[in-house]
């Protein structure tokens, strides 16, 4: 059974924008199912060489063959122990925008809950590793940068389509949605 991979705010508000997208969950979904296949068929494919060239030859090359064969059979099945972990990584980059705040991801920390009362402003990451992300700015001084709102890279893991304002060339759509939310959060059309 695959994992669930929506995103779920850690509040009671109103969604009114959430990443990972389902078009990027059902991508990431077929992508490991993918991965795993590959995996079984290569680990099947080698390990019957191996096999094969123990029982059949009687040289050594045959059993060099087989040894040879192992490498990729180990590889095989290393790659089905670590594809759980991959698919937790790759999914850790929530971000959901609700009427009562954001639920975003710093960077190796666990998610956290940004109640609209204590936005002081939104802004972007300036650093190498995020450049891009989008920066909630509390209140209190706190700077939490969100994993998955900045262009999408090796750090980030963020799904391009959510990244991208429909034309492409805008802000991205998390930034667009949470500036979007703040503002009229602001002006008093959600319920406080």
């Amino acid at each position: 059974m695959a994992p669930d991979l929506t995103p779920h705010a850690l509040d009671d508000g109103d969604v009114l924008y959430a990443t990972p997208t389902r078009a990027y969950r059902s991508l990431l979904h077929g992508t490991v199912r993918a991965i795993q296949v590959l995996a079984v068929a290569l680990l099947v494919i080698t390990g019957g060489a191996a096999i094969w060239a123990l029982v059949a030859s009687e040289r050594s090359d045959g059993a060099l063959f087989a040894v040879v064969m192992v490498i990729p059979a180990l590889g095989s099945l290393l790659l089905l122990a670590l594809t759980p972990r991959i698919l937790r990584t790759l999914h850790r980059t929530v971000f959901v925008v609700t009427t009562e705040g954001l639920t975003l991801t710093p960077l190796h920390e666990p998610s956290r809950h940004v109640p609209w009362d204590d936005v002081d402003h939104l802004a972007q990451e300036e650093s190498s590793r995020l450049r891009g992300a989008l920066v909630v700015a509390t209140t209190d001084g706190e700077r939490i940068s969100a994993t998955g709102t900045g262009p999408a890279s090796a750090i980030s893991f963020a799904p391009l389509p959510a990244l991208l304002a429909p034309n492409g060339r805008d802000a991205p759509a998390p930034h667009a949605a949470a500036h979007a939310a703040l503002d009229l959060y602001r002006s008093g059309a959600f319920h406080r």
